[in-house]
């Protein structure tokens, strides 16, 4: 299983934009670190999406990784070869050390 499909059910705690232009995504249990390009939908800011827990995952033909939160806003990572912005396009650190990278 995709360690990342984890996040289903958890409810973002906190979001910040780092001054290199990561988004940390801190959850119940999990941080997801986003490196690569993203967009959002349905909220015009990712600290819209605090105290919402995710419904939804969807991975698109392995360009797109998608979490729909329970207020129908989405938060979109591309994962295609024309948004890597590292050599990693996320990192999930979550319990009994688990660490989980989307290159």
């Amino acid at each position: 299983m995709n360690p990342f499909l984890n996040l289903k059910n958890q409810c973002l705690i906190l979001a910040n934009q780092t001054n290199e232009g990561m988004i940390v995504l801190e959850f119940e249990d999990y941080i997801l670190t986003i490196y690569n390009r993203y967009s959002l939908v349905n909220c015009s800011d990712v600290l819209e999406l605090t105290n919402r827990k995710v419904t939804k995952i969807n991975i698109f033909d392995g360009d797109i990784f998608e979490l729909i939160f329970d207020n129908e806003m989405k938060f979109i990572v591309y994962i295609d070869d024309n948004s890597y912005n590292s050599p990693e396009a996320m990192q999930l650190l979550g319990p009994n050390n688990l660490i989980a990278v989307w290159q």
